[in-house]
């Protein structure tokens, strides 16, 4: 039996290298984003570039 996908309040930092420095910056990419993916309905990710789509799908599935 197929479940519904629900997350709530997802948040997804980097570190971010400067090679001038050696210095690392957390970014942000991802903040207080929540939604569902209903079983046996098709969704849609959309956005422009850039907007972190790519980002989610990652966060999402444990990826990085």
């Amino acid at each position: 039996m197929s479940k519904d996908v629900e997350f709530q309040d997802v948040v997804y930092t980097v570190n971010l290298t400067t090679n001038l420095v050696n210095e690392s910056k957390k970014k942000c990419l991802l903040e207080g984003l929540s939604g569902v993916f209903k079983n046996g309905q098709l969704s849609a990710i959309m956005g422009p570039s850039g907007a972190g789509k790519s980002s989610l799908l990652n966060a999402l599935s444990g990826l990085r």
